[in-house]
């Protein structure tokens, strides 16, 4: 690069390039660009990177704008513009929340209510922490999963349709030469390919909306807020974790339950955990006991309760919130792996189902050639 600036060049392109090139200053990377990081390893490292600010006093917007140039694609543009926000002044969690998916919805619960009880120290604390890694490793496996689903159904397509279009028209050719009839399986096929191509428009506006509710962060985060916890345990065990988390932290600083079931169920990002937060809290104030109250409302199981009530001090009992999230988050774990274990096999099924109903269509037909020739 060095050698670049000191030519003696006179070409105004070049200049123009050296002139942009000195101002945007080196561009440094630590990973491959072949290299793609979950979006949770992305949100974790950016956690991370605030703790660090916040321990050392050091200026956020230049550690993002650094932090900018690792990332690539739509993650580097979030955080180009959380840099931007910080820039006019804008107070970082606010900065945070109105920079979608830039952190995670729990990380971003977790630093408004440190933000509004005064513990942002023990909350970066407490939520760094290498365990996080595990989910990250989970959702690293399921990213791969459809990234592999993704590719074989579009190798089958691939071939389905090459097939289609320079195969199945010579055999109907044949078949209606020797006035045979088609079978089922090639007449099913051939029609349903016929179909397809009759509504080329509406397939591709199927397709392409299909493609944008995959992508859009929008309908992502409307399935991972929304429809995910109807269709497995997993989110709803992690959120319950998370939060198990945020009461330890409260609980470990002395803070009044009450208080702190109100800020989480200001800001929190799931309209049924709010509701709950809110009818344990107007337990409590009924005088019934806090922790009972949460049982009630369906937040902690009765055995938990009785042992959080049976607990000494509130430094016992913020490290039995702590036990109990990290049991939770390891069952989420789990829960999801056994998922993921689950629907390969079933994904290859189906896959493998598709291939041998192909198979048929075509083998069927050309029996029925050879039998009739013969």
């Amino acid at each position: 690069m060095s050698g670049f600036f000191n030519l003696n060049v006179s070409s105004p392109t070049v200049a123009y390039f050296r002139a942009q090139l000195e101002r945007i200053g080196p561009t440094w990377y630590l990973s491959p660009w072949w290299r793609i990081d979950s979006t949770m390893a992305k949100q974790n490292s950016l956690f991370q990177l605030l703790s660090i600010a916040h321990s050392e006093r050091l200026e956020h917007v230049s550690l993002i704008d650094s932090f900018a140039k690792e990332h690539r694609g739509w993650y580097r543009r979030r955080l180009m513009q959380l840099a931007k926000r910080l820039r006019t002044g804008c107070p970082v969690i606010v900065a945070i929340e109105q920079t979608p998916d830039v952190l995670s919805d729990d990380q971003v619960l977790a630093l408004r209510f440190a933000s509004q009880s005064g513990s942002l120290s023990q909350t970066f604390h407490q939520l760094v922490r290498p365990e996080d890694s595990q989910q990250d490793e989970t959702t690293a496996a399921w990213r791969n999963l459809f990234t592999y689903w993704a590719v074989t159904l579009l190798v089958l397509a691939s071939i389905t349709l090459w097939m289609m279009i320079r195969i199945a028209p010579a055999h109907s050719q044949i078949l209606k030469e020797f006035g045979m009839q088609r079978q089922t399986p090639f007449f099913f096929l051939k029609s349903s390919f016929d179909l397809l191509c009759d509504n080329i428009p509406v397939a591709l506006a199927v397709a392409f909306l299909i493609a944008f509710l995959f992508f859009s962060s929008t309908s992502r985060r409307f399935f991972r807020r929304v429809v995910a916890p109807h269709l497995t345990i997993a989110p709803n065990t992690s959120r319950s974790s998370f939060m198990l988390r945020l009461l330890s932290i409260s609980t470990n600083a002395g803070r009044p339950l009450s208080g702190t079931l109100s800020t989480l169920a200001k800001y929190h990002y799931d309209k049924k955990v709010r509701q709950r937060l809110l009818f344990a809290r107007n337990e409590m104030e009924q005088g019934v006991n806090d922790w009972q109250s949460l049982s009630d409302a369906e937040l902690i199981t009765t055995a938990e309760a009785k042992a959080l009530v049976a607990s000494p001090d509130n430094q016992s009992r913020a490290w039995l919130l702590e036990r109990l999230a990290l049991a939770k988050t390891d069952r989420a774990c789990r829960s999801s792996s056994t998922m993921l274990a689950f629907a390969h096999p079933v994904a290859i099924l189906i896959f493998g189902c598709f291939v041998l109903f192909i198979f048929i269509a075509f083998f069927s037909m050309n029996l029925e050639l050879i039998n009739s020739l013969g």
